[in-house]
């Protein structure tokens, strides 16, 4: 970014939730790495961090965003970010990727907050058995079952709401047609599935 022949006024504006901001914290006292060319970047308008706390509601690039957290734990102990975002249209996506079964905490805030239209949901594990219905870390195709039926259940999907199943690792997979075939034969929810695939758009 620092080395782009033509830069705009905008700084380029990273997001990092929780205890994932000590990596920034880290590299700016890189000296000996980076000999300190993170903090003129944020001195010259190049690049700005933001710091966002989980269940605080920012706004983002015209975009009303609430991070929640996540079950699944990295490196440093902090856990991943699901994101309720209120798009231009008033329409509510939830972004939850990088999870196992949510937390209780995630349940209850997503329960107090209203029903959202659309739920990018993870699948990693796809149609892989044996895994548990609530299983930390990732879910697979009966675990996503259990959360969206929860979910139902609780009001935050409906039937008018659409679900979008990606993050789906190819290492522990049926194929993308065999993942389909499951979504058009699971009759037992109201609202529609669709296994996603490169290159999808979402149309609002």
């Amino acid at each position: 970014r620092n080395m782009a022949y033509a830069r705009t006024s905008e700084p380029l504006h990273l997001y990092f939730t929780d205890k994932a901001f000590e990596l920034v914290e880290f590299f700016r006292s890189q000296q000996v790495l980076l000999k300190g060319e993170l903090q003129q970047m944020e001195r010259d308008g190049v690049i700005q961090f933001h710091r966002l706390e989980f269940w605080q509601t920012y706004q983002i690039a015209g975009l009303e965003v609430t991070p929640l957290r996540g079950n699944h734990r990295g490196n440093m102990d902090e856990n991943s970010a699901l994101y309720r975002i209120k798009l231009p249209s008033g329409k509510i996506l939830f972004y939850g990727l990088d999870t196992g079964y949510y937390y209780p905490e995630t349940f209850d805030w997503l329960r107090e907050h209203g029903p959202v239209d659309y739920l990018i949901s993870e699948c990693t594990f796809g149609t892989q058995p044996g895994r548990g219905d609530h299983p930390d870390g990732h879910l697979d195709w009966n675990s996503c079952l259990h959360l969206f039926r929860q979910l139902l259940e609780q009001g935050t999907l409906r039937a008018e709401s659409h679900i979008y199943l990606t993050h789906i690792n190819h290492c522990h997979n049926s194929t993308h047609e065999d993942l389909v075939q499951m979504a058009r034969e699971n009759a037992d929810l109201p609202c529609p599935i669709t296994v996603s695939y490169d290159g999808m758009q979402i149309t609002d």
